[in-house]
C-alpha cells in the first residue's frame, strides 16, 4: 500500500472509504497499488532501485514519529487522511490551522511522486493549531492502537 495516497492499517475492524483517485501525471512512473494490496506485478521493473516496497508497519506511533519532519512526510499526511475518512469522529480538521486544512486538501489531490517533495521536512505541528501533535492525542492513540498489528494472537495458523 506504499503508493496509496489514503493507505491505513486495517485489521478487520474498519477499511477506510476510498475516495476518487486523484488526477496524476501519466509521465509519473510509480505504479498505483492493485485492489489486491501490494505492488502490481511487473513494478520492479520501472521503480528505482533506492524505493522499497513493504508490509503494513505494526506500530503506526513509532512509523509516525519517524517520517514527522522528514522526507517521507507526504506519507504521513496521506494516513492522516485515510484515518479520517474511515473515522469521522476524529475530526481532524478541527485541529488544524487554515494553512493545515489547505495544505491537506492540495495533497489529498497529488501523487505521492509529487508530494514528497514538496512536503520534504515538514512536521504536524507546522500545520496544527497551537502546534499540538494530534497523533498524542487520547482520541488518536485509541484509533491508532486498535489498528496497530501484532496485537491479537491468530485464531488460526499463519503460513
Amino acid at each position: 500500500m506504499l503508493f496509496a495516497p489514503y493507505a491505513t492499517a486495517s485489521t478487520g475492524r474498519r477499511e477506510a472509504r476510498r475516495p476518487a483517485e486523484p488526477r496524476c501525471r501519466r509521465s509519473n512512473p510509480v505504479p498505483r497499488d492493485h485492489p489486491g494490496g501490494g505492488p502490481p506485478q511487473g513494478s520492479h521493473k520501472v521503480i528505482p532501485a533506492f524505493l522499497t516496497v513493504g508490509g503494513t508497519p505494526a506500530n503506526l506511533q513509532a512509523v509516525a514519529a519517524n517520517i514527522n519532519g522528514s522526507a517521507f512526510f507526504a506519507f504521513l499526511g496521506g494516513a492522516a487522511l485515510g484515518f479520517n475518512a474511515a473515522y469521522p469522529s476524529l475530526n481532524l480538521l478541527s485541529d488544524l490551522t487554515p494553512a493545515g486544512r489547505a495544505a491537506l486538501a492540495k495533497l489529498g489531490t497529488m501523487c505521492q511522486g509529487e508530494a514528497l517533495p514538496a512536503y520534504s521536512g515538514k512536521r504536524i505541528q507546522d500545520y496544527t493549531a497551537g502546534g499540538i501533535n494530534p497523533i498524542t492525542e487520547p482520541r488518536w492513540q485509541r484509533v491508532l492502537d486498535d489498528n496497530d498489528l501484532g496485537a491479537l494472537k491468530p485464531r488460526v495458523p499463519v503460513l
